[in-house]
């Protein structure tokens, strides 16, 4: 009883500090105006800011496979510690600095912080909540055994303890008890605590950075830095790790082969969550565009995006909803489906009208995390939990960085409605060969909740 209320007490502790640092990770002051800030206050324009993210995503694509493995074979605790200090660093060169180069270096240091957080927060959430179901499960064992349990509490030299504690345990108030049938649950909640965080900090933005230009970016570092510090209250759960005796280059290389090649399901997920989300993740990046060639007053870009954060949010609330009514196939045709929906009637509705449409791919990217997160958990161990996720990062920096070089220039020489056109076209080609595979490894007809086999 008193393992299984402790593991409990630990899951539940866990999940809220993650999604504290999730809320934390996500409140980056500088994000709703740092397309006009980089522009007024380090002279880099739109392509020169989109190829700053290349340098986040190439920063994340070098180390997030590494880091994901270090995650799993060291404390994950220490993983998302050292991210975080790292993307502190990133935002104070960010700051500090001025020009193309250096805003490249702040990004590029706040990739390589990102790559040690992303993924490790869910692997820890998942695997705390697979120590609180073990822990049910010995409690049920030990049950089962009740009269040789009464024979030890009345033989026991100290059993007057024991009764203390059994009494304890029965009559105190306990909090309810959580486990990995309720992760999509649990997850949807983290991110949509890391959408309210961005959408306090979009409302906020604006504001502060009429007040002083660079105080944005020094607030993204202080809440970088809050974040490193609420990580040391984390409890590290007891877990099969990854041996680290072997050569990690090849353990990792072991891993990719696994994700990609060795588990079709898996890989399908994960191509399928790459081909949707860098379309989702780039077109986020063009909305500041939109917003100026539709003439809207830069006093009003926190708003905007703090009510597509709120929108994403709704999203990854609804996420367990739809997994506990939907088969997977219906899942994934509302994720594909709204992206081009939302971005599609942007492209054809005069700008007033479009605005609105734009918050639809949110309401998908809010939903979609989650979802394929849980399902790539319940097909993959804990030994190899983190640096799978870190895989399915991978495969998305990896489609981003080339994508903001068409993007990009597409944008500034024919408007942004027309890179808006050229990645639909993209991600309807992508995602459709991707639900082609998904179809042939016949994951499109499993109910998500029922019909997996949870791993441990």
């Amino acid at each position: 009883m008193s393992d299984a209320l402790d593991a409990n007490r630990i899951a539940r502790r866990n999940i809220t500090i993650v999604n504290a640092l999730s809320f934390l990770n996500n409140a980056m002051f500088v994000v709703p105006i740092i397309v006009v800030y980089y522009a007024a206050q380090k002279h880099v324009g739109l392509t020169g800011f989109l190829i700053s993210e290349a340098a986040f995503a190439m920063a994340m694509v070098m180390m997030e496979v590494p880091s994901g493995y270090l995650s799993d074979t060291w404390k994950r605790k220490y993983a998302l510690l050292l991210g975080f200090v790292i993307q502190t660093i990133g935002f104070v060169v960010m700051f500090l600095g001025e020009g193309f180069l250096l805003m490249v270096a702040a990004q590029a240091i706040c990739g390589l912080g990102m790559s040690f957080v992303s993924g490790t927060g869910s692997a820890l959430i998942y695997d705390s909540l697979l120590g609180a179901d073990k822990a049910k499960a010995a409690q049920v064992k030990a049950e089962d055994n009740g009269p040789a349990l009464t024979q030890w509490l009345t033989n026991s030299p100290s059993r007057s303890r024991y009764k203390a504690v059994l009494l304890a345990s029965l009559f105190s108030k306990a909090a309810k008890p959580v486990g990995v049938d309720q992760y999509s649950k649990i997850s949807g909640r983290m991110h949509a605590y890391g959408m309210v965080g961005a959408a306090v900090s979009a409302l906020l933005g604006g504001y502060i950075y009429s007040v002083g230009v660079e105080l944005p970016a020094i607030l993204s570092a202080v809440s970088m830095a809050v974040a490193a510090l609420f990580t040391l209250k984390l409890v590290e759960v007891e877990r099969q790790r990854e041996s680290a005796k072997n050569n990690p280059i090849k353990e990792m290389a072991s891993v990719v082969k696994y994700a990609l090649a060795g588990h079709k399901e898996v890989a399908s997920i994960l191509l399928f969550s790459s081909s949707v989300f860098v379309v989702c993740n780039l077109m986020f990046f063009l909305h500041q565009s939109y917003w100026i060639e539709g003439g809207i007053d830069i006093k009003q870009f926190g708003l905007l995006m703090a009510i597509g954060m709120m929108v994403n949010a709704l999203g990854s609330s609804l996420a367990y909803a739809l997994e506990s009514r939907l088969r997977f196939v219906h899942m994934v045709a509302i994720i594909a489906a709204l992206p081009l929906l939302s971005y599609g009637l942007a492209v054809v509705l005069p700008f007033g009208a479009g605005i609105y449409a734009l918050f639809l791919g949110g309401l998908a990217w809010g939903m979609g995390r989650p979802l394929m997160e849980a399902a790539v958990n319940r097909r993959i161990e804990s030994s190899r939990r983190s640096t799978v996720l870190s895989v399915g990062s991978v495969l998305h920096r990896m489609a981003f960085v080339p994508l903001t070089f068409v993007a990009g220039p597409v944008a500034e020489a024919y408007g942004v409605k027309a890179a808006m056109m050229a990645l639909l076209v993209l991600m309807t080609i992508t995602a459709g060969a991707s639900l082609l595979v998904m179809a042939r490894s016949g994951l499109l007809a499993v109910r998500e909740t029922s019909e997996v086999t949870q791993n441990a």
